[in-house]
C-alpha cells in the first residue's frame, strides 16, 4: 500500500472487486490508527461509489478529478492533460522553456508532440543562446506551430484501461533513434487489441553521437525502464512473453552475448 501513495494521495489499481473493497478498508483502518481521516475517495466501481457515499468519503469535486496531473473521468474511463493556453509570442530560451513547463505529462502518452518541444531547447543550446536573447525568426516560427499544438493537447483522450485481467497478453517494446531523440514504447497486445502502456525519450546528447550509438542508447533506455514496468503489471497480465522489436539488428552486435541478442529478436 505504501508504494501506492504519490505524496498525499493513494492511487491504485486492482484486477477484483471484493480486492477493491479490502484495500479500501485497509487504507481506512491504517489511516485512521495514525490519526488520519480519509475525506474524500473516488472509483470507477458503481458498488464501491456507493459504499463511500454512504461513508461520506466520496470525492465532491466533480466528475472529473486530478491523478498525477492527468485528468481523470471515472464516468469515462479516460485520461486526458489539463488544457493549458501557451504563449505562442514567447521569443526567449527563458519564456520558451517556461512555457513547455505548463505540460507534465508523467507517462509520456503525448510524447510525439512534447519531445519537439525539448529538441527546440537543445536547438537553442546548441546555437549559444543566452537566457534572455531573442530567438532566430526559425526558432521562433517552428515555436509558434509548436505552441498551438501544445495547447490543443487536452483534447485528446486516452482510455485508462490498458489491460484486460486475466488474459493472456503480451509486453511488446519498441526502440528506436534519430540524431535528434532517442527513446522506448512499451504496447500491450492482448487478443489482437494493442494498447500504449508507457514510453519515455529523451534528446540525443550535445555531443554528437553516431546512429547506432544512438539506437544502443534507446535500448539501455528500455532495459532501465522494464523492471519498473514489470513490477507494475504483475498480478494483471498472466504471462511473462516479451517481445523487443527494433527497426533493424545493427545496434545487437554491440551487445553482450548471453541471451540480449535473442531476446531482442
Amino acid at each position: 500500500m505504501a508504494e501506492k501513495f504519490y505524496v498525499d494521495n493513494l492511487v491504485a489499481s486492482v484486477a477484483d472487486r471484493n480486492d477493491l473493497f479490502s484495500l479500501y478498508s485497509l487504507v481506512r483502518e491504517c489511516l485512521q490508527e495514525g490519526g488520519f481521516i480519509i475525506q474524500s475517495c473516488n472509483t470507477n466501481c458503481k458498488t464501491l461509489r456507493a459504499r463511500m457515499e454512504k461513508d461520506s468519503t466520496l470525492s465532491t469535486h466533480g466528475e472529473q478529478w486530478e491523478v498525477f496531473k492527468y485528468r481523470y473521468s471515472p464516468l469515462t474511463e479516460e485520461l486526458f492533460v489539463p488544457h493549458t493556453e501557451c504563449d505562442a509570442n514567447a521569443s526567449s530560451k527563458r519564456s520558451i522553456l517556461s512555457e513547455t513547463a505548463k505540460v507534465f505529462d508523467l507517462l509520456s502518452l503525448y510524447l510525439p508532440i512534447t519531445i519537439r518541444s525539448r529538441i527546440l531547447i537543445r536547438a537553442m543550446w546548441k546555437d549559444g543562446m543566452g537566457w534572455d536573447d531573442i530567438a532566430s525568426p526559425a526558432i521562433q516560427s517552428v515555436w509558434r506551430e509548436l505552441a498551438g499544438e501544445l495547447s490543443r493537447l487536452g483534447d485528446l483522450h486516452f482510455d485508462r484501461g490498458t489491460i484486460v485481467p486475466e488474459l493472456p497478453g503480451e509486453m511488446h517494446i519498441f526502440c528506436d533513434a534519430s540524431k535528434d531523440a532517442y527513446g522506448m514504447a512499451v504496447y500491450i497486445v492482448q487478443c489482437g487489441r494493442s494498447s500504449l502502456l508507457f514510453a519515455k525519450a529523451k534528446v540525443a546528447p550535445m555531443k554528437d553521437k553516431t546512429l547506432p550509438v544512438l539506437e544502443l542508447m534507446a535500448v539501455f533506455l528500455a532495459f532501465k525502464c522494464l523492471p519498473s514496468i514489470l513490477d507494475n503489471c504483475e498480478g494483471f497480465i498472466p504471462t511473462n512473453v516479451c517481445g523487443h522489436r527494433r527497426s533493424g539488428c545493427a545496434v545487437l552486435a554491440p551487445l553482450p552475448n548471453h541471451g540480449f541478442q535473442q531476446h531482442f529478436r
